[in-house]
């Protein structure tokens, strides 16, 4: 992974707004280009929902993808690219039994049996989206008021590095993304449906 393609925060609101806000500034940026934060003190989900982590055991991130030759009715590709990013990468620690629980909760939760690993909140602009991602790895547990959320470490009873789960999903965005790009989506659309 190109490490220019990283930013890293120690604390802010929200990634998605940050990164957004920089684009509205006029701030030049890459393909792929992403913001990490330790600690987001209001990461935003679906429907209004916060997303909460504790600095260290998960990763909390937003990704820049210019998806300008998207149609409108195509944007959803986007979330079904995105989906199945972080469903590969996941999968790539998990025996093959483990893989066969991961699924996708419609539009882009992704769980683990009937349990939550990650969120992904995606802003859909003219020509560019911006993909927000929490994704669980080194939890051991969660408060009361998350009851379904699960870690990669709790499945896997292994502790990783969150900069190495990071590039790895990286890894299968660069692998996914030349063919998205040029509009072939429907490989990475039958896996979404499949999960």
């Amino acid at each position: 992974m190109d490490t220019s393609l990283l930013e890293f925060i120690d604390q802010v609101e929200s990634t998605n707004t940050y990164l957004t806000e920089q684009i509205a500034s006029g701030r030049q940026l890459p393909q792929l280009h992403t913001v990490v934060c330790r600690q987001q003190t209001a990461g935003r989900g679906m429907r209004g929902n916060s997303w909460t982590s504790r600095p260290g055991d998960s990763l909390t991130f937003s990704i820049l993808l210019r998806s300008d030759l998207l149609q409108g009715k195509q944007q959803f590709a986007v979330s079904e690219l995105a989906s199945w990013a972080v469903m590969r990468t996941y999968a790539s620690y998990m025996t093959d039994e483990q893989k066969t629980k991961l699924k996708v909760k419609w539009p882009n939760d992704i769980f683990y049996e009937d349990r939550k690993l990650a969120g992904i909140l995606i802003e859909q602009h003219v020509d560019y989206s911006v993909i927000g991602i929490g994704m669980n790895i080194n939890d051991e547990s969660f408060p009361p008021e998350l009851p379904i959320a699960i870690s990669l470490r709790m499945i896997t009873g292994r502790s990783l590095e969150p900069m190495e789960v990071l590039i790895r999903l990286h890894e299968q965005l660069a692998l996914l993304l030349p063919d998205f790009l040029l509009g072939r989506y429907m490989d990475v659309h039958r896996h979404y449906m499949k999960h």
